[in-house]
């Protein structure tokens, strides 16, 4: 994969990750129900970014 595509695909998860952040953010749930969505989320995020970094070193 060329530096652009990665570039390109590295804005396009930043990007998708900040629209599910603010969709969850602006999504009309109590706050602790919120809280306990974006932990889940960003968990879901580092484990995705270990297994990338995983593949990669193979």
């Amino acid at each position: 994969m060329s530096d652009r595509d990665s570039n390109s695909f590295g804005w396009f998860l930043a990007g998708l990750g900040f629209g599910a952040l603010a969709g969850i953010m602006f999504a009309p749930r109590p706050g602790n129900e919120t809280r306990e969505a974006l932990r889940s989320k960003a968990e879901e995020g580092r484990e995705f970014v270990r297994n990338r970094a995983r593949q990669a070193k193979e």
